[in-house]
């Protein structure tokens, strides 16, 4: 087993989007690898205009527990500013909405092409065959995986057009508690199909599902975007 793969998950306050991504990636890296996945797959996250030391809003943090994430793991983020040593350090950085991606590139360029919104990622994952990605464990898939989706990238987009799209975005829901549950739904599909290709399909998956009020809805909002040509 080679050195674990870190993830790097950006927002605007760090209280929200960007936490619900990280603590929603590692519990779905545990329930597929088990105790072996912390040390395969690392995952942190931080605002863009982060006030250090908040934790996650009561809102996203009751819809992360109904979605089977560690009570103890919630309670304990704490909101961090984003630096320019995270991005480098990250072999994944995903931003909350295209705006946060191209945040993370003003600050270091070089990161353009291991960043990605979280749906424009599983949108491109879906197109990537288990046969693409090495047999290895979850830190190499998911450097190869993050290759094989920057090339996707490159090869799906049209000149004179944005080069990251906002179809994806997940807007801020702050102060807004049926936003934040419909924000851990939508996360939640998004990393449930980033995962499939990362570490294989989750035990008991019908049941994870059901427990998240709303996926099933953000499974298809996202197919509908799709189809309607938002994200090829």
């Amino acid at each position: 087993m080679g050195d674990p793969a870190h993830v790097l998950c950006v927002c605007t306050a760090n209280v929200c989007r960007s936490p619900a991504a990280a603590l929603l990636l590692t519990a779905g890296l545990r329930a597929r690898l088990g105790p072996a996945a912390d040390a395969q797959v690392v995952v942190t996250s931080a605002g863009t205009w982060a006030t250090a030391d908040r934790p996650i809003e009561p809102g996203t943090a009751g819809a992360l527990r109904r979605a089977g994430v560690d009570p103890a793991a919630v309670a304990g983020a704490r909101s961090i500013r984003l630096t320019r040593t995270a991005i480098r350090d990250a072999d994944l950085v995903i931003g909350s909405t295209a705006e946060h991606v191209r945040a993370v590139w003003r600050l270091e360029l070089a990161s353009r092409h291991r960043t990605f919104t979280l749906g424009e990622l599983a949108r491109l994952a879906e197109g990537i065959s288990g046969d693409d990605l090495p047999e290895a464990d979850a830190g190499a898939r998911l450097r190869a995986l993050v290759s094989r989706a920057s090339t996707l990238r490159e090869q799906r987009h049209r000149p004179g057009t944005p080069y990251v799209t906002d179809a994806y975005d997940l807007d801020d829901p702050t102060d807004n508690d049926p936003a934040q549950r419909d924000m851990v739904a939508q996360t939640a599909a998004w990393v449930d199909f980033l995962l499939d290709g990362v570490a294989g399909p989750a035990p008991a998956r019908r049941g994870y599902r059901d427990r998240v009020p709303g996926v099933a809805w953000a499974l298809q909002w996202s197919r509908h975007r799709a189809a309607r040509g938002a994200v090829r």
